[in-house]
Parts: C-alpha cells; structure tokens; sequence
C-alpha cells in the first residue's frame, strides 16, 4: 500500500477535459494539484495529453518522475489493490469499437471515478467497461 500523507487518504479531482482522466487519477491518488501533474503530462507526453489521453506507459512514467512509481498488474484485487485502474471500452458504435478507454483510481476495495465512489459491481453494471490492468505502487 502507498504510504499517504496525514489527512484524507485521496482528494477526489475532477476531469476538467476529455481526455484528463489520467491526469485526474494521478493527482486524486496521490493527493497531488491537477496543475502540477498537468504540467508533468505536458512535458513528458505528445501535444495536449489532457485532450487526448494518457496510454498506461505515460501513467507509468509520469508517476516515477513525480517520485511515485508504479507497475502494471494484469488483475485487480479490489479488497486489497490500491492504484490506478485501465478499464477498455465495451461500446460499440455501427459495429465498431468506441475508443472511451479510461482511467479510475481503486483505493479501500473501491472506485474513485472523479468525484463518484462507486462498489465495483454496481460500477461495471452501469459502464461498459472490461477492467485490462490496474497500476500499483511499486516496491523496492
């Protein structure tokens, strides 16, 4: 488990883009300013990752030089996992996929989608989501 500082254990973020989702998740995980991980994003990553997204190895990079890293496994616990969760989309649009991958945090066997805290279960009823990997603290 990450070692949090004294206080709330995660400050939900808002998205305030399409394709922030990561950038949210990194702040709300490590109780981090969205500006600050933003300005990390923006960096280290092609143009407007708030806008376009982040793909899991941009997560992975961002968190290590914010001196957090993480490593990607395939399967979520979600009694005992805490990290950031992959989800690909189930949506289908005229037969093809929709691309509406996201990015959630899973902390307490929970789901911190933004500033909605959902069960798992209740929360892949509503979503068409297939959890793909979820990106834990990585120990030394």
């Amino acid at each position: 488990m990450p070692v949090f500082p004294p206080g709330p254990f995660l400050k939900l973020t808002k998205q305030r883009s399409e394709g922030d989702c990561g950038i949210a998740a990194l702040s709300a995980l490590f109780s981090l300013p969205y500006e600050d991980v933003l300005d990390m994003a923006s960096r280290m990553c092609r143009d407007s990752p708030h806008r376009v997204g982040l793909y899991g190895t941009d997560i992975l990079r961002i968190a290590k030089h914010l001196g957090h890293p993480l490593h990607r496994k395939r399967n979520c616990h979600f009694a005992s996992d805490e990290g950031i969760l992959g989800l690909m989309s189930k949506q289908k649009q005229r037969g093809k996929k929709v691309n509406n991958d996201h990015w959630v945090v899973v902390s307490h066997g929970l789901i911190f989608d933004e500033l909605d805290i959902w069960e798992p279960k209740e929360y892949f009823k509503v979503y068409r989501f297939k959890p793909v990997s979820i990106l834990v603290a990585k120990y030394e």
